[in-house]
């Protein structure tokens, strides 16, 4: 039990670490992009970081090196009337 718990705790706290690194590198990275190299489409950096991560998250999953815990909860219907309104 104290195991598992010790687990959790490093697991939550690498995660914590790899988002404060990966999110103000990525920051740095696409300042470059756009100032440093001059590419005059903003839109289609972030829209290229967007389409990147839902890439590696859709991989993640199919390929089970991440589990769903509620995956029975997000069928089609669910996600279409609740998920991609908020990104619209």
């Amino acid at each position: 039990h104290m195991a598992s718990r010790t687990f959790g705790a490093v697991k939550a706290l690498c995660a914590c670490v790899f988002y404060m690194v990966i999110g103000p590198s990525l920051i740095l990275n696409n300042k470059f992009i756009l100032k440093d190299l001059e590419f005059p489409f903003p839109m289609f950096v972030s829209c290229l970081g967007l389409i990147t991560t839902s890439f590696v998250s859709h991989s993640l999953v199919r390929f089970k090196f991440v589990t769903l815990q509620h995956r029975e909860v997000v069928t089609k219907e669910f996600y279409a009337k609740r998920i991609v309104p908020v990104g619209a």
